[in-house]
């Protein structure tokens, strides 16, 4: 080899440190490159996840508002079944009263009946003791 043909010491280093260089700054360049794509794709992840996790709470949201509502609902219906059953027990015992007053008019009936028998029977007692009264007495006259 003739020594223009030979590259210098220097040269074949200084070539050989730019070619690592070169294939360091490409390594380094797609790594850079998977790392930013990496990044994009966790922001979007975190994105999605943050969109799901505001879909749960609306969701969750709405169940409890829906438990609330049928919370109240049912409260309404027991007290609505509290009213008719108070309802109910005011009728019955409105029913047990009139058979009551019905059953104290029977009795109020005989009684006066019987008042009145009573009564026809005294005034004839009555008139027989003053028949009697006045028989006697026209016989101790005589």
């Amino acid at each position: 080899m003739n020594p223009v043909d030979m590259p210098e010491p220097k040269d074949n280093f200084s070539n050989f440190l730019t070619a690592m260089l070169h294939s360091q700054m490409r390594v380094l360049d797609n790594t850079y490159l998977e790392l930013q794509k990496t990044y994009h794709k966790v922001q979007k992840l975190m994105k999605e996840h943050k969109a799901r996790e505001l879909e749960l709470i609306k969701r969750e949201e709405e169940t409890l508002r829906q438990m609330e509502e049928k919370d109240r609902q049912h409260k309404r219906e027991v007290n609505m079944l509290k009213q008719q059953y108070e309802i109910l027990q005011t009728q019955k015992k409105l029913t047990d009263s009139k058979v009551q007053v019905e059953n104290l008019e029977g009795q109020l009936k005989e009684t006066k009946e019987q008042y009145t028998g009573l009564e026809k029977k005294y005034h004839k007692a009555k008139k027989l003791i003053k028949e009697y009264h006045a028989s006697c007495r026209s016989h101790i006259v005589i």
